[in-house]
């Protein structure tokens, strides 16, 4: 599979190091439930070398009409190798007040 993210001029991967909530529901339902865009927080330092850092806040609302697109991957690391849902038939992706929950 064709890693899209390093043809873009620029692009950046971050990798999340919390781990999201795993719980099962009935008798065999695994579920993988948490935000995977926290919206009004700040960032990590993405450049401690600078002076005063490099930090970023995502706003309320930035995810919308992103996610009316009819095939969205849930990704391991932003490894397009590793799919773990996609919207269109194994994961729930929802704007909420405090960000983007994501549910597979």
């Amino acid at each position: 599979m064709k890693d899209y993210i390093e043809d873009i001029k620029g692009a950046e991967r971050r990798f999340y190091s919390n781990l999201p909530e795993l719980r099962v529901e009935g008798e065999n339902n695994r579920i993988v439930d948490g935000l995977g865009i926290v919206y009004n927080s700040l960032s990590e330092n993405f450049a401690p070398w600078m002076d005063g850092g490099l930090y970023e806040v995502i706003e309320p609302g930035a995810a919308r009409g992103l996610l009316d697109d009819e095939d969205i991957m849930i990704l391991f690391n932003h490894s397009p190798n590793l799919v773990l849902a996609r919207n269109k038939n194994t994961a729930e992706l929802i704007d909420t007040p405090e960000g983007v929950r994501y549910r597979y």
